[in-house]
């Protein structure tokens, strides 16, 4: 949440490729580690690991949280500069945790009278309705987290007929 792993994992890679220093390395591969840990079997990622009682266990497009892990994976994956040391099996598990996380997004999002609609900012991790957050975060379409996953789907090379379907609603 709040750009909170992805992004400091981003400043890891950035630093050993710059520096060289093993450390960083280390912290990065702990990162993946913890990212691939967090994960639930059906490919989402909760707001908060390891998980609580609360809305932090919910599959979470809030703030990007889902959408950002995913990008950096897809940086892994893609050998982008900052994450070419990161060996061939890695790189496979990031694209494996990756494409679960397409067909966990497409299992969320909303359906109003049978069509297609966007997403919540939360969603259960077993049933994939909407769900709230806190006290004062009901449950309902929002247009913020939507947006950066339509991106995010707009993003994949050669998507298939459900993505599109999924892009275009």
């Amino acid at each position: 949440d709040n750009d909170a792993t992805y992004s400091e994992m981003r400043i890891m890679a950035r630093a050993y490729r710059v520096l060289g220093d093993p450390k960083f390395k280390e912290s990065f591969n702990r990162g993946l580690a913890y990212i691939f840990s967090a994960q639930y079997a059906n490919g989402g990622w909760p707001q908060r690991y390891p998980l609580q009682d609360n809305y932090g266990r919910y599959i979470t497009f809030n703030d990007g949280a889902m959408t950002g892990v995913m990008a950096l994976l897809r940086d892994v994956f893609q050998q982008q500069p900052d994450f070419r040391f990161v060996g061939r099996d890695v790189q496979a598990h990031c694209r494996q945790a990756f494409d679960l996380g397409i067909q966990c997004i497409l299992k969320c999002q909303i359906r109003v009278d049978g069509k297609l609609t966007a997403w919540c900012q939360q969603h259960d991790p077993v049933t994939f309705q909407p769900r709230g957050g806190r006290a004062f975060e009901l449950p309902g379409i929002t247009a913020n987290e939507s947006q950066g996953i339509v991106m995010l789907l707009m993003g994949l090379d050669h998507p298939t007929k459900e993505i599109q379907d999924s892009i275009n609603a």
